[in-house]
């Protein structure tokens, strides 16, 4: 990756990515430091909350879920970060890491959609939280039960066994009726009697699907590196006369871009939205970056193709659409 094409785009992803974590942050930041507008869908959430029996159990659920979509916010723009820092020397970036570290952006922005989803009532987002929170305490429980007792520290399956325990029996005195499976273990959640089913287990390929939809096989295309899937890492590798080469693919590394931008841009219009503040400055810069990035990847495919500069750009847009 020595041409000047490349290395002009590989400096301007970076500065992008930079840019958008940062904005991405003091969105969040300025979205959480007062409280939810009346009317805006995190308000009539914890209305709704309040009305049922056994509330204060169930904001106790709530509270949880809220930081969970916190977390994970933050994963969005440290990964965003990271990649940009992965950017900082131009002729010096990795052939593969930059779809890994993307792809943890993007399932965490897709994850994010799903709970705070536009078109759900604020039963299916209570429930969606709540079937989180319960597949959460489960992994955690099954992976400490895996560390065995090491020197002076004991094992620490059975305090994470107590803390389910305990998880499950706030669920129990919140009225949360958790549905098993036929193997018993839990399947789905319903938070009020007749309500919507909402499973424990979800797909983070199907997340990202439902989320991206105007990036085609986003997930396949950034999973198959994280697996080491051959298809995807053979993208990287020029071989001739017995010889290979490795280098890093400027446009493969751009769709990361695009994809890691996305993330952050998303996830910012979720949170702003879920607390009433569409308007939030950052948003339009962030969207603003996004087609700035999406630019810099049509012109690097574009000048693979050989195509002349002065053909319209806007004919070929990657990511869909003129």
């Amino acid at each position: 990756m020595s041409s000047d094409p490349s290395i002009a785009a590989m400096r301007r992803m970076h500065q992008l990515c930079t840019e958008q974590a940062d904005d991405l942050r003091a969105t969040m930041e300025r979205t959480q430091a007062t409280a939810a507008s009346p009317g805006a869908p995190a308000s009539r959430d914890h209305a709704r909350i309040l009305s049922w029996t056994r509330s204060a159990d169930r904001q106790n659920l709530w509270s949880r879920a809220a930081i969970n979509g916190l977390h994970m916010a933050v994963a969005v723009a440290d990964h965003v970060r990271a990649l940009s820092l992965l950017l900082t020397d131009p002729a010096d970036v990795p052939i593969y890491t930059h779809a890994t570290v993307a792809r943890a952006a993007v399932e965490s922005a897709a994850m994010i959609a799903h709970l705070l989803d536009a078109a759900a009532s604020s039963e299916v987002r209570f429930a969606r939280g709540v079937a989180l929170l319960i597949a959460d305490s489960d992994a955690a429980r099954r992976a400490a039960d895996q560390v065995p007792a090491m020197g002076p520290m004991p094992a620490p399956g059975p305090a994470w066994a107590d803390a389910h325990q305990k998880f499950l029996d706030l669920l129990d005195r919140a009225k949360v009726n958790v549905v098993n499976g036929r193997d018993g273990k839990p399947k789905g959640v319903n938070v009020e009697p007749g309500g919507v089913h909402q499973s424990i287990s979800v797909k983070a390929s199907e997340l990202v699907r439902s989320a991206f939809t105007d990036l085609p096989a986003v997930y396949a295309m950034l999973s198959g590196v994280t697996h080491g899937m051959p298809w995807r890492l053979s993208d990287s590798v020029d071989i001739a006369d017995r010889q290979a080469r490795w280098n890093a693919d400027p446009v493969d590394v751009g769709g990361s871009v695009i994809a890691a931008l996305a993330a952050a841009q998303r996830t910012a219009e979720v949170h702003a939205w879920y607390r009433g503040q569409d308007d939030d400055p950052g948003l339009g810069r962030m969207r603003q970056r996004y087609r700035a990035g999406d630019d810099v990847l049509k012109r690097l495919a574009l000048g693979r193709r050989g195509t002349p500069h002065g053909v319209p750009l806007t004919a070929f847009r990657i990511t869909g659409g003129a």
